[in-house]
């Protein structure tokens, strides 16, 4: 073993745990790196990334930029720390187990079991007999952030909080404390019997190598065939204690914290050595259940609960820190301790989930985003963040310097910070939505962002002379004139019972929009909204064209599917085809020239130029002529997206989603753009919105961020830009219009 620096093991030990007949003794450097070997490793590899993201953040905010630095050097610097059962006499450690518990503080009661405290682990003694226990032999360590970081040394807490994923995904086994739960005798009787029979399950299942529907399809019979059992055995009353055990496990208070999170989500959730979580039975015995069984039982029976549409959006949080009650949002939390299979989601993604949670020092956060994300840097800011809103505003910088453009997208409320003369300075930067998912957004033009602060980005625009103005009238007039021939409204008010939609579809917009579509149905003035929202979508396909139309459901899938619930992803706007649609299809056609017979067609597409949706009277118009065969493949193919199109109009989530249709092209064309000169600052009003309507002045252009100019949704973040001098029209120089 090595020398303690400052003597920190020898003082833990002498008084704290040479009583217990244990003690605290830091490895040799050797003995670290074999341990930590497999996850240093992956940390090495991506230097130049951490030099990258460094450097790029040094060109943006210098400031921000001295509160990191590589993992790498942290990783050489730290000084682990083991709990062994005495002073080992061998010469080093080959395995251990990692504690993941709740601080204990006077905001939370424990459990009556969860006494005496031993000192040194500040836990209980019967859990601290129990972790032991555990332990594969004698000789295998123990490693808690109690006992294993010096509390009183903030450059040793420093280096291991920037580094303790590394000791939770090496350790051989993740030993989870639920220290306030003490479950009645008929809730421990229940979780014994059913973790005994999932443990079957699980063999059955590997034996006969099940998968996918198959595999789910199984574990719903195994679990009905036991229960129906269990009534034929008198024993009924496991079936009502088993739902009380499984929503005291959910609503533990580990639940509930950043950190718990954070060690669940770094951790290994393998078959073998699964996560185990420990609590007490009604006589006080420590019970253990595997943290994929109780997983197991919140999806079982999270899914039989069928929830109506208006309990099923109160039971969604809508908070950054919610305290769910329901099974719903109990087993979507949850979801939130697994570690992140999806490696390009965003780092704002990371951040969004772990608000969630609640968590005393808020600059952890960012330590808990940068370990739970891979992102090879540590945090040592911690003292400078004293809010929420400090530690959002630090990663958003973080993230934009790491090339990923989604803290420019995001229309949450507005950072606000308080000045030195009590008033409040509102930034550019937003929260980020509760339950937010994305993947990370990259920018082509990463360095046309020159200059981050709280108040204002400097970036680069592209300029359009044309702003988004209505559809022409003979567009209207044709929308009109369609929706009435084909019913499209009532099509639209009976969207549920569309052929085109599959059970998951059909399911998601029942449960969330029928509350809306009753509204619309009951309400004259939101059925008048919902026809000019349908006719004015529709003209805005006719006049640009049908390649507008034809790309649209994938656009309106990409923007959309982001805001989607995991479970959702199957139902995404854009992804359904209602057959009742054809006949509008091919009135749609028709009013393009191209009639619906079996012979060589010539369609005539037009294309609206990059600026804006099309106006008659403002916009030139480019004929193509294409040449298809109506009954080919091709033909097949371009009704399908059209009937699609027509479909995604109709969906009442599309309401929900888009206000009126924003510029024609999702990606404008630089060569037909006015670029701002670099570092051109843009400060965000507090109420500012997306260019959406007509401009006041004719004297305007429509801003685009030349590093969000390639995304589908870079209309979230366009200007209208109108001269400050009104008198002055030959005047090239351009205000900010929210």
């Amino acid at each position: 073993m090595a020398p303690e620096q400052y003597d920190y093991a020898e003082v833990q030990t002498a008084t704290k745990l040479r009583p217990l007949g244990q003690a605290l003794v830091t490895l040799a450097i050797a003995n670290r790196e074999a341990l930590l070997s497999e996850a240093s490793n992956k940390v090495h590899l991506r230097q130049d990334e951490a030099a990258a993201v460094l450097g790029r953040l040094h060109q943006l905010n210098p400031a921000v930029a001295r509160y990191f630095f590589p993992k790498s050097h942290a990783i050489s610097e730290l000084p682990l720390r083991m709990v062994c059962s005495s002073e080992p006499k061998f010469e080093s450690v080959d395995s251990f187990i990692v504690i993941s518990y709740s601080w204990h503080y006077p905001s939370w009661q424990l459990a009556p079991a969860a006494q005496p405290i031993t000192p040194g682990w500040e836990i209980s003694q019967p859990m601290v007999d129990a972790i032991m226990r555990l332990r594969k032999d004698e000789h295998e360590a123990v490693w808690l952030d109690r006992l294993c970081i010096n509390q009183n040394d903030e450059r040793d807490k420093e280096i291991h909080i920037g580094t303790m994923d590394l000791v939770y995904r090496s350790a051989r086994r993740v030993i989870i404390l639920f220290e306030d739960i003490q479950l009645t005798k008929e809730e421990g009787e229940a979780g014994v019997a059913y973790a005994g029979f999932y443990k079957d399950l699980c063999a059955q299942v590997t034996d006969q190598n099940l998968q996918g529907k198959e595999r789910s399809d199984f574990i719903n019979s195994y679990f009905l065939s036991k229960e129906a059992a269990y009534r034929d055995q008198d024993k009924g009353h496991l079936l009502q204690a088993i739902r009380s055990f499984l929503m005291k496990m959910l609503a533990s208070h580990w639940s509930t914290r950043a950190w718990c999170a954070h060690e669940s989500r770094v951790a290994r959730h393998s078959t073998v050595n699964n996560p185990l979580i420990l609590c007490f039975a009604d006589c006080g015995r420590v019970l253990s259940f595997e943290f994929r069984f109780i997983f197991m039982l919140a999806n079982i029976y999270g899914n039989r609960e069928l929830v109506a549409a208006d309990d099923f959006l109160n039971s969604m949080p809508n908070s950054l820190d919610p305290n769910p009650a329901g099974l719903q949002q109990l087993r979507l939390r949850m979801q939130r301790f697994f570690p992140y299979e999806n490696e390009n989601a965003s780092l704002m993604e990371h951040l969004a989930s772990v608000l969630q949670f609640g968590c005393l020092n808020k600059g952890d956060l960012i330590s808990i985003v940068l370990n739970t994300s891979g992102i090879p840097l540590v945090f040592c800011g911690h003292h400078d963040v004293k809010t929420e809103e400090d530690a959002i505003w630090i990663f958003s910088v973080l993230t934009l310097a790491a090339g990923d453009a989604q803290p420019l997208l995001f229309e949450g409320d507005r950072l606000r910070f308080p000045n030195f003369d009590g008033t409040e300075a509102i930034s550019w930067v937003s929260h980020p939505r509760p339950y937010f998912h994305g993947d990370k957004l990259c920018m082509p033009l990463e360095h046309s962002i020159t200059a981050i602060t709280r108040d204002y980005i400097e970036l680069d625009l592209l300029m359009f002379p044309t702003p988004p103005v209505e559809p022409s009238p003979a567009a209207q007039e044709a929308a009109l004139n369609m929706m009435e021939e084909h019913h499209l409204l009532d099509l639209a008010m009976n969207f549920t019972s569309s052929p085109g939609l599959d059970s998951s579809q059909e399911r998601a917009i029942e449960r969330h929009l029928r509350v809306q579509i009753n509204m619309l149905r009951g309400h004259r003035t939101n059925l008048t909204r919902l026809t000019q929202l349908l006719g004015l979508w529709l003209a805005c396909g006719i006049d640009n064209g049908l390649d507008w139309m034809i790309q649209f459901p994938d656009r309106i899938r990409q923007s959309t599917e982001a805001k989607q619930m995991p479970f959702e992803r199957e139902a995404l706007l854009g992804s359904s085809c209602d057959e009742r649609l054809v006949d509008a299809v091919v009135s749609l056609l028709g009013y393009f020239g191209v009639h619906n017979t079996p012979t060589i067609t010539t369609i005539t597409t037009t294309t609206a130029t990059p600026t804006a949706t099309r106006a008659a009277n403002t916009t030139t118009i480019a004929a193509t002529p294409i040449t298809i065969d109506s009954t080919s493949s091709e033909m097949r193919a371009i009704m399908s997206q059209l009937t699609k199109f027509l479909t995604s109009l109709l969906d009442p989530r599309h309401a929900q989603a888009q206000t009126r249709p924003t510029p024609a092209r999702a990606r404008p064309n630089p060569t037909q753009a006015r670029q701002t000169p670099p570092s051109a600052p843009i400060r965000t009003p507090p109420q500012s919105q997306t260019a959406r309507s007509l401009p006041t002045f004719s004297r305007s252009w429509i801003a685009v961020p030349a590093a969000l100019a390639h995304l589908p949704a870079w209309q979230k973040r366009a200007w209208v830009v109108e001269p400050f001098d009104l008198h002055d029209a030959s005047d090239d120089t351009g205000g900010g219009g929210g």
